[in-house]
């Protein structure tokens, strides 16, 4: 029975495709497909990792941007006594975080690398010398904190010499120079002869004026005791971070995080840093750093300043008037 076209099409191409000639050359476009799915793969692994580690570009599109101003408000808890960081405003035109020391966070990033994803509280606590923050310690020297002095610490000394009184009677002569807790009193007698036997009682004062106290760090430990004093003094107390997407909204929920410096910055954000017993909850900023932000958030807390009579300065603001003598 003579066959049909087709199946002679399809006898000629078998025996072409069986041939040996065919099966002996290299699948060269088989293997070009292979090799163009693994330089892409490899390119898009390179790319990723590129962004990951340089997230310029998305710095650009993600909150908060280059130049956006947003304000919110860092607190410690510790054994049941809150502080607020102190200021580390040096020149707010060039700094992306600021705190001015009533516990309000002026976020306002000056370049990409402290925008978007990159505006955590971590860059703001790196700020100040001697202070960390990890999941199972607080180290937190005095002169970082504002107002409120952290438990169990003492409060930085002062480096500015002060002068008591000084009187004269004849050759006899009293001058008293106290830096921090050191005195030094230099004392002269009536006859003048042996005041002129010893040093200069300037260079002595110098001297003096030139020892500092350095502020001592206190770490809080999981598991440590609250210091006496405190409200939950004998009592183990443990690193708490926890924050509120915002101050304002009546429904936000505390979310808790395991590293503070992770946190990253929202507008009317509340974040609190907690030293405090398991069981506690970790309460909110005071209404006082609240009511700050408040007026940060709304320009109601821009201050001027005015200087009347001899070294009294006066602050106005929106909500209240402070006089202050220096």
């Amino acid at each position: 029975m003579p066959r049909s076209s087709t199946g002679k099409w399809v006898a000629r191409a078998g025996a072409t495709g069986g041939g040996r000639t065919y099966r002996g050359q290299t699948p060269v476009n088989w293997y070009a497909v292979l090799v163009l799915i693994v330089v892409l793969g490899l390119g898009s692994v390179v790319f990723a990792r590129y962004e990951y580690q340089n997230p310029s570009s998305a710095a650009n599109t993600i909150a908060p941007t280059k130049g956006t101003q947003w304000f919110a408000a860092a607190v410690f808890d510790l054994c049941g006594t809150q502080a607020t960081l102190s200021s580390n405003q040096v020149n707010p035109t060039k700094q992306s975080f600021v705190t001015t020391g009533d516990g309000v966070v002026q976020i306002d990033p000056k370049s990409t690398a402290d925008a978007g994803n990159n505006a955590v509280l971590g860059k703001l606590l790196a700020g100040y010398r001697g202070l960390s923050v990890t999941p199972t310690e607080i180290k937190l020297p005095a002169s970082s904190l504002g107002p409120a002095s952290a438990p169990g610490t003492t409060p930085a000394t002062s480096t500015t010499p002060t002068t008591g009184s000084s009187s004269t009677a004849g050759a006899s002569s009293t001058t008293s120079t106290t830096t921090g807790s050191t005195s030094t009193t230099a004392s002269g007698s009536s006859s003048g002869s042996k005041l002129r036997s010893k040093k200069p009682k300037s260079k002595t004062a110098k001297r003096s004026s030139t020892k500092t106290s350095t502020a001592p760090v206190k770490a809080f430990k999981n598991g440590g005791a609250c210091p006496a004093g405190t409200k939950d003094a004998g009592k183990k107390g443990y690193v708490h971070a926890v924050y509120w997407s915002n101050a304002f909204a009546s429904k936000a929920k505390p979310i808790s995080v395991s590293n503070a410096g992770s946190i990253k910055f929202a507008a009317d954000q509340l974040i609190t840093i907690g030293f405090l017993p398991k069981g506690t909850a970790v309460p909110k900023p005071n209404g006082t750093v609240v009511t700050a932000l408040l007026g940060a958030s709304t320009g109601a807390g821009a201050t001027t300043s005015t200087t009347a009579g001899s070294g009294s300065t006066t602050s106005t603001t929106s909500a209240k008037t402070t006089t202050s003598s220096t």
